[in-house]
């Protein structure tokens, strides 16, 4: 017996399967990637030297010191109308202990939070772009005050300035 038209008809229209991608999720290696516009020009530099040798524990107050690392940070600041973001450098120096160790200063570091599942766990840290007075800024605006990242943006284009 022959297939009626209504039956070719459901053959064909089952729906394809979909092929699996072969790539990974996110930006692909050898991507170009993107970055900062403009580079940061810093308003102010904050200098972070060893006090003491984690060697012998002998003090460094006194001892030479060279810079090894530096980053910035944008911090908010309250001005008498409206806000202000401060553009930071952080210097990080390393000393040479007459024990002959050397010692060098490091961005603080905390907690970790680890969470079952996750791929990652987060530790906070100092070394970071957006300082903790921005940041808690704009998570109280996102989740206090329900903004969009789009209406934040707009916020802090409008009541801060460089």
């Amino acid at each position: 017996m022959g297939q009626t038209e209504l039956d070719k008809r459901d053959e064909s229209s089952e729906p394809e399967k979909k092929q699996k991608s072969k790539r990974k999720p996110g930006k692909q290696p050898g991507g170009k990637g993107f970055g900062r516009q403009q580079p940061l020009k810093a308003e102010v530099i904050i200098p972070h030297y060893p006090h003491k040798c984690t060697a012998c524990n002998h003090d460094l107050s006194e001892s030479e010191s060279f810079r090894y690392m530096g980053y910035y940070v944008l911090e908010l600041e309250p001005e008498l109308f409206g806000l202000r973001i401060v553009t930071q450098l952080h210097h990080y120096y390393r000393t040479t202990c007459s024990c002959g160790h050397c010692t060098h200063a490091q961005p603080g570091t905390g907690l970790v939070s680890v969470v079952e599942g996750r791929s990652k766990d987060l530790q906070l840290t100092e070394y970071v772009l957006v300082g903790a007075f921005l940041a808690t800024f704009i998570a109280s605006l996102s989740v206090r005050y329900r903004m969009s990242r789009t209406k934040i943006q707009e916020f802090l284009n409008d009541w801060t300035w460089f």
